[in-house]
């Protein structure tokens, strides 16, 4: 039961740690517009960070 009450503490730090990669994946390319899209629409940071964790990026 416990670890069901986790879930949803990990599915966040999950999509944190993915937003962070974006910003800092568009900080090291220069990529100013998508840095500021993903900055201010959060589901398309963290799209793009798990996108870049599968290498797909």
């Amino acid at each position: 039961m416990r670890s069901l009450a986790l879930l949803p503490i990990l599915c966040w730090l999950l999509a944190l740690c993915a937003w962070v990669t974006h910003v800092v994946s568009c900080l090291k390319a220069g990529a100013i517009a998508l840095l500021l899209i993903g900055a201010i629409i959060f589901p398309i940071g963290v799209i793009h960070g798990w996108l870049i964790w599968l290498g797909i990026m």
